[in-house]
């Protein structure tokens, strides 16, 4: 079945608009807090509106992140990704004291690899929608 480029131009354009200044992606709009599971989803789904409304254009993109949507997104996974935390859901790598009592308040006990699986397999789309097999964390100019 042919999906039009009118329905891939709406999708791209909703996710472009929801990741934060960051990189990331938050579950809910207008919250800040990125989430490791849905940036891994965010930049999947950029991956393949991509290819499907600009491959055309692209002669060899390399390993690089073909536009700063993409450039953030990678770099936000490599500078945040853990295998064992689903980071900015569970307590944050390095984060401040209100992180942590957030997870505490928020699960009765500090939440550790909340979504896990679900958090890596996003990771793997990522990954085979991108052609990456590390994201490796780049200052995004």
């Amino acid at each position: 079945m042919e999906i039009p480029s009118g329905y891939w131009k709406s999708v791209e354009t909703a996710w472009r608009a929801s990741q934060t200044d960051e990189g990331g992606w938050p579950y809910r709009p207008n919250e800040s807090r990125n989430i490791a599971s849905m940036t891994a989803a965010g930049t999947a789904t950029l991956y393949i509106t991509y290819d499907n409304l600009h491959a055309s254009d692209e002669r060899d993109i390399g390993k690089s992140a073909p536009d700063k949507h993409l450039a953030s997104a990678i770099a936000w996974i490599g500078k945040y990704f853990a295998p064992d935390q689903n980071m900015g859901y569970d307590r944050m790598r390095g984060g401040d004291d209100t992180d942590v009592l957030d997870a505490l308040l928020g699960a009765g006990g500090l939440r550790q690899g909340t979504y896990i699986h679900y958090m890596l397999f996003g990771f793997e789309r990522a990954g085979e929608a991108s052609g990456l097999t590390r994201f490796r964390y780049a200052q995004v100019v």
